[in-house]
């Protein structure tokens, strides 16, 4: 799960709002949250299992 890109990813929107590519943001909307959503419910999902969450 690449964490510091998500981070830096919210880090840019909230601080740089006038320098944002929305063609970027939306490009890792359609492509990459997905993507994070299965790992996110993946981890999520191991770890009710397992007792640690």
């Amino acid at each position: 799960m690449p964490f510091r890109k998500i981070v830096g990813m919210r880090n840019r929107v909230v601080h740089d709002y006038g320098q944002i590519d929305f063609e970027i943001i939306w490009e890792t909307v359609q492509l990459h949250l997905p993507l994070v959503r299965a790992e996110l419910k993946a981890w999520l999902d191991r770890s009710s299992q397992d007792g640690t969450f």
